[in-house]
């Protein structure tokens, strides 16, 4: 059910206008997945094609990493662009 949640919430952003929705950010920690929606960059100068996270109604999301691999099937499927992270905290 908060897989079909969220795909509704990601149809909903990708609709926006005051805002470009360009995909999904996976932070893995553990065995907890932090999901944050990523948004291009307006602020800083053209042709940066930098991407920014801004604040979200929704963010963040805590899934577990079954979650997420649903969720990934789901975005590939719709052609929605995703990035898994496995960073390593001091």
């Amino acid at each position: 059910m908060k897989i079909e949640q969220i795909m509704t919430k990601v149809k909903n952003e990708k609709m926006r206008s005051d805002k470009m929705f360009t995909g999904i950010e996976f932070n893995v920690r553990d065995e907890q997945v932090v999901m944050n929606y990523v948004y291009a960059d307006y602020g800083s100068g053209e042709g940066t094609n930098t991407e920014m996270y801004m604040p979200h109604g929704g963010d963040p999301e805590f899934i577990s990493e079954e979650e997420m691999n649903m969720l990934i099937e789901k975005l590939r499927d719709k052609n929605i662009g995703y990035n898994i992270r496995k960073d390593d905290f001091i």
